[in-house]
């Protein structure tokens, strides 16, 4: 049986040395590893990619400081503890009490979330209604969505 070469530890020590790092940089401290085993690793170490610079930026949940809506801002990197921008949108609308406008969305996550909320309403896992001339954006849950 092939003993594997590569360990998750160089990217944890990473972590714990910068916060963030780039997925350059983790595989230069794999030691330039293939394209395979990065993934592999950066899941094994427990990795999470930011929702903002394409996904480009990684961190460990442990070094996070979340607020209270599972996000943090490292100096213009953002993450969600909900995962990508779509998943966050989602769960931050289904979560909101009054649903949420594009613009309000927009202020909370620190990105545009104009097309993820389309998306999730095209695909039924948001529900839309049109208010005061905009779009509210808000939860298919019946019970939430009366709310």
């Amino acid at each position: 049986m092939k003993t594997d070469a590569f360990t998750a530890d160089p990217i944890i020590r990473l972590m714990h040395e910068q916060t963030v790092a780039s997925l350059p940089q983790i595989v230069e401290a794999l030691g330039s590893p293939s394209h395979r085993t990065v993934t592999r690793k950066i899941v094994q170490a427990g990795c999470r990619s930011s929702y903002s610079h394409c996904g480009r930026y990684y961190t460990l949940d442990e070094l996070a400081d979340y607020d209270r809506h599972g996000l943090w801002n490292y100096r213009g990197m953002r993450f969600s503890r909900h995962g990508s921008l779509i998943d966050t949108a989602q769960r931050l609308t289904d979560l909101s009490e009054a649903g949420c406008r594009v613009d309000e969305l927009n202020e909370r996550v620190g990105v545009d979330a104009h097309v993820p909320l389309c998306k999730l309403s095209r695909s039924g896992r948001l529900g839309r209604v049109r208010m005061e001339g905009s779009h509210v954006y808000c939860s298919v849950e019946p019970s939430q969505r009366r709310k």
